[in-house]
């Protein structure tokens, strides 16, 4: 897979991250995985991002918002 892919916890923390996402954000892996997911959204997409979340823990959320990358930059993400 060259998609950026995750799977986050109840809580919001990232379970699981492939290779492909945290190079997106330009971090290492290892310090991708146990991450609050809501550290990562940009301030203007938090509602967004709370939405996409209550939605996926009710069993279906699609969307899209938008990462800070470990060097500051904007990365666009979209959720299924």
């Amino acid at each position: 897979m060259t998609d950026g892919a995750i799977t986050l916890s109840g809580d919001g923390k990232i379970d699981y991250s492939n290779c492909s996402f945290a190079a997106m954000l330009k971090m290492p892996r290892d310090q991708v995985i146990g991450s609050a997911m809501d550290r990562l959204v940009q301030a203007a997409d938090l509602p967004k991002y709370e939405t996409l979340l209550h939605q996926g823990r009710a069993g279906n959320s699609k969307g899209e918002i938008r990462l800070q990358t470990g060097d500051g930059s904007i990365c666009p993400s979209i959720s299924q």
